[in-house]
């Protein structure tokens, strides 16, 4: 709009500068000023303004950003295909081995029971870890649609805490490991929130720390500490002894797909959604995630959950 007025008024300048040389008979000044107002005109509608040239800096180093970026998740995309690939593949020829193996056995007549009990145990551990994986990433999905549903039941954190213990426990032992519980409040306590995420988000940073601790300890710290009335957080550390992590891998730490061993995938599987999931469950349910860490010694997750506790001998929805 700028240039447009300035290029109205050069114009009428010009026509006004030439009308005047014309009239007291200076013609050589009328046609020097002809020539000069159309080089005048013509430059200003070609050479930019100061703020157009800035703009346009502006612009190119935004478009330098999104190819960046693009280049960025272009490779993330790959990487994620390629573990997806890995963690399907490996379950689903295990499914199909031992089937395999079952099914000619059942047709020669040659099955043996405790052969064909561990041979359906590998089955049916291969389905579910299966299962695991595409729940994960259907979950994930909902999530960063926000199509998300709180839920508001009773249930006994002790309960739950053995739950845990139960599937953790034998995953630390395999790398050598030895896993506590550190309660700082009444096990038998009743508490009303979201159960089946706030186990979802556990598992998720349990699995995490045994993933990356070999001989050491793992940790997980329970308290609850009141708010509000008749409202309470649930707080809880998980800890480990693992390898750690850089502050560049930190900042990184939940975007989903991320992984940081990519020369050691051989030794940690996983697809890198686990740590998005649970922190995006976090915060669905109104909870909130931190995280220190330092490369050889360890990490330790920070979690804290609005919940409501409810007295001991009030009745629990299963």
């Amino acid at each position: 709009m700028r240039q447009g007025w300035l290029l109205f008024l050069a114009i009428v300048a010009l026509g006004t500068a030439i009308a005047v040389f014309v009239w007291a008979g200076w013609w050589w000044p009328a046609i020097l000023a002809a020539f000069g107002g159309g080089w005048l005109v013509a430059t200003s509608r070609v050479m930019p303004s100061s703020h157009m040239r800035s703009r346009l800096a502006e612009l190119e180093r935004e478009l330098a950003v999104a190819q960046q970026e693009a280049a960025v998740a272009a490779k993330a995309k790959s990487a994620f295909l390629a573990h997806v690939s890995h963690e399907l593949h490996s379950p689903l020829m295990t499914i199909l081995g031992y089937s395999e193996l079952l099914l000619e056995d059942v047709q020669n007549g040659t099955a043996q029971t405790d052969q064909t009990i561990t041979w359906l145990q590998r089955i049916y551990d291969s389905g579910k870890q299966l299962l695991e994986l595409i729940d994960n990433m259907i979950v994930l999905a909902r999530l960063e649609v926000g199509d998300i549903e709180v839920y508001h039941d009773r249930w006994s954190l002790g309960l739950l805490l053995d739950e845990l213990e139960k599937t953790i426990l034998p995953l630390a032992q395999q790398r050598h490991n030895r896993f506590a519980i550190d309660l700082e409040v009444d096990p038998a306590i009743i508490i009303e929130g979201d159960r089946a995420k706030i186990r979802q988000i556990l598992l998720q940073l349990l699995h995490n720390a045994t993933k990356f601790t070999q001989d050491g300890t793992i940790t997980l710290r329970v308290s609850l500490k009141s708010s509000t009335e008749g409202s309470a957080l649930l707080n809880l550390t998980v800890s480990d002894s693992g390898i750690g992590m850089s502050d560049d891998q930190l900042d990184l730490l939940f975007e989903p797909f991320t992984r940081f061993d990519e020369v050691l995938t051989p030794r940690y599987d996983g697809v890198g959604i686990g740590l998005a999931l649970a922190q995006r469950l976090c915060l669905a349910i109104g909870g909130s995630i931190a995280v220190t860490s330092q490369p050889g010694k360890g990490t330790t997750f920070f979690v804290s959950i609005p919940v409501t506790p409810v007295s001991v001998s009030t009745s629990v929805e299963r």
